[in-house]
Parts: structure tokens; sequence; C-alpha cells
């Protein structure tokens, strides 16, 4: 995952965020959370900075739970549930509150180098003892449906099928990954027309509006 933000760019490479899943930051002194699922295949990257908390900025943690297979945060002030993909609140102080989604990206370790030469990169010299080069999750993206069942599922694709999904003023669309080509889509969602670059090769898509405006998009299953 990459966040490039200002004059930086810092990369979170996905075999710690899959270990961890939640990474409390600060770019450029806005206080950021870089949040994964592994077992939704979901990054996402949100701000911490809360005008009702008490230093106008949380920390967040993994609860340990899930929802719909996806991963439960929650933030060390009032110990309230978050859930990544609904992007809020689901129980504490803050209930209903929705996160401010920034824009990040997921590319291949070699697209990132060649895009952000000079860009930082999340250390695995932590403290922490973990197996950096293996994954808790082996052998699972080759199974068909989750681990943890999902209470409703659609059929327009296979459960494990990789998509990006954008969400604007209300709308949501998936793009099946597997059918996009390299290359350059118009779309309209809603009454905001985008355009999404896509280079297969580096499995990077990036979206914007038609003022150029970064818009937030998520990898998933």
């Amino acid at each position: 995952m990459s966040v490039p933000d200002g004059e930086t760019a810092r990369a979170y490479p996905l075999r710690i965020m899959t270990w961890h899943e939640v990474v409390n930051d600060e770019i450029e002194g806005r206080a950021i959370a870089i949040t994964y699922c592994p077992l939704c295949a979901s990054g996402m990257v949100f701000s911490r900075e809360i005008a009702e908390a008490v230093n106008g900025r949380l920390e967040f943690g993994v609860s340990g739970l899930l929802y719909h297979s996806d991963v439960v945060l929650y933030d060390r002030e009032s110990l309230g549930l978050w859930s990544q993909l609904s992007r809020k609140a689901i129980s504490g102080k803050f209930a209903g509150r929705e996160l401010e989604w920034i824009p990040s990206s997921q590319m291949t370790w070699q697209a990132w180098k060649r895009n952000y030469p000079d860009g930082q990169v999340l250390s695995t010299e932590k403290g922490f003892d973990r197996p950096y080069t293996q994954s808790p999750y082996e052998g699972y993206t080759r199974i068909p449906f989750p681990v943890v069942k999902v209470p409703t599922a659609r059929n327009n694709l296979p459960m494990k099928a990789r998509i990006v999904g954008i969400i604007l003023e209300g709308k949501a669309r998936a793009y099946n990954v597997s059918g996009l080509r390299t290359g350059e889509y118009l779309e309209q969602i809603g009454d905001r027309s985008i355009r999404i670059t896509y280079d297969r090769r580096a499995r990077l898509l990036l979206a914007e509006d038609a003022s150029g405006e970064s818009i937030p998009v998520v990898w998933s299953y």
C-alpha cells in the first residue's frame, strides 16, 4: 500500500500489514491510520483527526472481532468499535461517526520503486518478533470462499474474485480486476464523471474526478 501526501510518499508492505492490520502514522503533520484486512484483502487509509476526540486525534488497534469477515478496529480513547469497510464507528462514544477516507494505492514493489525512488518504506525492524517472510494465512488465497462465513452474498462474481471498489455520493461500484486491461476508462458514478487508469503489470488502479482530484479506491475480495 502506498500513501502519497504532499512531498512525502510512504509504502506499507502487505507482508507487514498482514501481521499487524493497522498502523498509526503521521505524514507531514497529518495523523492517519493505514488498515488492512487479510481475510478481505482490503486496504484502506483514514484520517485519525477527529474534532470530538480529547486530543483531536484517535489511535486505533485491532479488536480481534470481525464483521462480514472484515476487520473491526477499536479506538484507544473510548474503546469503541469501528468497521473498516463501512468506514465508521459501530459502537461507543463515536457511534455513527464516519472516518475520512484518504486516497491510497496498491501496486507491485517494482512499480512503487519506479514511481517513488525517494519514497519511505515501513521497516520490519519495529521491535516485534514476526516472520514477515511468511504469511499466517498461507493457502487462504487459493480457497474459493472466506473462512468466516458472511450472512449474505451476491452471485455476480465468485466470492473470492478480486475487485476494486469505489464509493461516491452514496453510490458503490465494483470493478472485476480480471476483466480490466491496461488503459483509461471513463465512468459515471452518480452525478460525477471519473477517469480510471489501470496498469495491469503494476497492478495499479487510480481514479480521479473531472477536476483531477484523486478518489479513494479499495482492493478487496
